[in-house]
């Protein structure tokens, strides 16, 4: 009898062990991720687009070019796009829990003309991180389908990453 309950509380202590080494494995692969969300949006100051880059991540990443995605698929580096608005140049580095807002200098009609609607932000170790398309669904879904029927579709530059 003494031998039963010997056994029970060793396999509940070794259960309990294993769940919290499974936990402290999953706290350190999440805190070691790369966290960074890009934004387009338009400026309080005169209404033109910006791309807002943050950093939710637990510690400092360096940002090494921000850009535009076609609806072709393409990624576009702003060649006009090369600071901020504080005039900080690229490479940035961003501190941990912090914003970068990056003024593009084409309005939204230019935007519009070359269908570039999706932000990325590329970081200095080459991970790419896009934003969302603030267009409406149907909107996206249409300039897609012409741009495909028209043969201009490149392959998805994410699935590789």
């Amino acid at each position: 009898m003494i031998h039963e309950y010997k056994d029970i509380v060793v396999a509940l202590a070794a259960f309990i062990g294993m769940l919290l080494g499974v936990v402290n494995l999953w706290r350190s692969v999440h805190e070691n991720r790369v966290r960074l969300e890009v934004f387009l949006e338009t400026s309080m100051d005169d209404g033109e687009p910006v791309i807002r880059v943050v950093n939710h991540s637990r510690f400092d990443l360096s940002i090494s070019d921000v850009g535009l995605i076609t609806d072709s698929g393409q990624l576009e580096q702003i060649r006009y796009l090369n600071d901020d608005m504080s005039g900080v140049k690229l490479p940035r580095r961003l501190e941990s829990m912090s914003e970068a807002l990056f003024d593009i200098q084409a309005g939204w009609r230019v935007l519009e003309r070359k269908g570039m609607f999706q932000p990325f932000a590329y970081t200095s170790t080459d991970k790419l991180i896009h934003g969302n398309d603030p267009r409406p669904f149907f909107k996206r879904w249409s300039q897609r389908l012409k741009a495909r029927i028209k043969g201009r579709l490149t392959p998805n530059p994410f699935s590789e990453i």
